[in-house]
């Protein structure tokens, strides 16, 4: 009898070697996993060990002796039983050859399925990078600050594609627009509104007077200072008479202080005061020096959505110089492009607390909420 042992990585190579050394009536006494050695047993994989036997060999090689096939009644049983274990360790050989086929083809559609999620992960990126510079190019559009639009860049456009979709970019300008809106909660009972000439200051008071008496139920009294501007005070006068509210003129600071006295028992006083151009800084201090008389007040500078951004700038850094709590953006209605709503959150701390949207009194006129400044920055890129 000749024995074998075998050492292989699965069946299908242990029947092929049996059958060309030993031949077919070659039997598989067992089989068994042991690890190779190695430096302690580790590092190296599993085989599999399969011992074989033949009775009656004239050789090992290829050619298979007839002698083998002669065999006496008593052997006869033996073979017999050989024959069945033979069946049985082909059975087994036919389950590994199957269960390797069945890896095989699940292995190949994984490899199917990664490749297909790497295309498709690739096409995501593209779409992502698409609208990053979409969105970068309608900032700029918008007349946005360059500093603004490179810190978009910077945030969103390197991100991974996870956070650079609309989503992702909605949520960046919600963040920094959720510092530009000023809080309702506005108590102070005098509102001083200061700014250039010819952003509608005049119209814009008129706008919340008439809003807080209609809507809010209090009780309002105006003064305006633009006694240079020529029908400022008449402008004032006639919505004073439609709204049925007291005016009073003022020239000076003693004016400005028997004024107050006068409206006192007002629940809110509006001052117009005299537009001034923020590069002049004797005519700002002027201005501060006549409201610094006045205590428990509000400054709200009011300032275009159609200025320049490089002029919107100034503006806000030089009337500083007065001083301000929060801004009210006039105009949105005579212009495309809104990007002074986030140049703003740049060049000035203080927030947003009123847009107007036309000269309809009171109607053009809305407290911000960062869903509606949202969607003057996105209009057109959303879509």
């Amino acid at each position: 009898m000749v024995i074998k042992r075998y050492l292989v990585n699965n069946m299908t190579e242990a029947m092929t070697r049996i059958r060309y050394e030993l031949g077919s009536n070659a039997v598989i006494v067992s089989t068994r996993r042991i690890r190779q050695r190695g430096i302690l047993g580790l590092f190296k994989p599993q085989v599999l060990e399969v011992t074989a036997a033949v009775e009656n060999r004239q050789d090992t090689g290829p050619a298979l002796s007839n002698a083998g096939k002669i065999m006496n009644a008593g052997d006869s049983q033996t073979a017999e039983k050989g024959q069945t274990a033979a069946g049985l360790q082909g059975d087994e050989a036919k389950k590994a050859d199957e269960t390797e086929s069945r890896l095989e083809k699940e292995l190949k559609e994984l490899k199917q399925l990664v490749t297909m999620l790497i295309s498709q992960a690739g096409q995501t990126g593209e779409a992502s990078k698409d609208y990053i510079e979409r969105v970068i190019n309608h900032l700029r559009d918008m007349d946005v600050d360059e500093e603004i639009i490179e810190g978009f860049s910077v945030e969103c456009g390197n991100a991974p594609e996870a956070n650079a979709g609309p989503e992702a970019v909605t949520r960046y300008f919600e963040n920094i627009l959720s510092n530009c809106i000023a809080s309702r909660s506005m108590n102070e009972k005098v509102w001083a509104l200061i700014g250039p000439t010819g952003v509608g200051k005049t119209t814009t008071i008129a706008k919340i007077a008439a809003q807080e008496m209609l809507y809010n139920k209090k009780s309002v009294g105006l003064i305006t200072l633009d006694t240079y501007r020529i029908g400022a005070v008449e402008q004032l006068r006639t919505y004073a008479g439609i709204l049925n509210i007291p005016l009073e003129i003022v020239y000076t600071k003693a004016d400005l202080i028997n004024a107050l006295e006068k409206l006192g028992h007002c629940d809110l006083i509006m001052i117009d005061s005299t537009g001034r151009s923020s590069l002049n800084r004797d005519q700002l201090l002027e201005t501060r020096d006549l409201l610094d008389v006045v205590e428990d007040k509000r400054n709200i500078l009011v300032v275009s959505a159609t200025t320049r951004k490089n002029d919107l700038k100034a503006i806000v850094q030089n009337y500083e110089a007065i001083g301000f709590d929060s801004i009210i953006l006039t105009k949105m209605d005579e212009t495309q492009y809104y990007g002074n709503i986030i140049n703003i959150s740049k060049y000035s701390d203080k927030p947003i607390c009123y847009i107007t949207t036309g000269q309809v009194v009171p109607d053009d006129i809305r407290e911000v909420t960062r869903e509606d400044l949202l969607d003057y920055i996105l209009t057109g890129v959303r879509t």
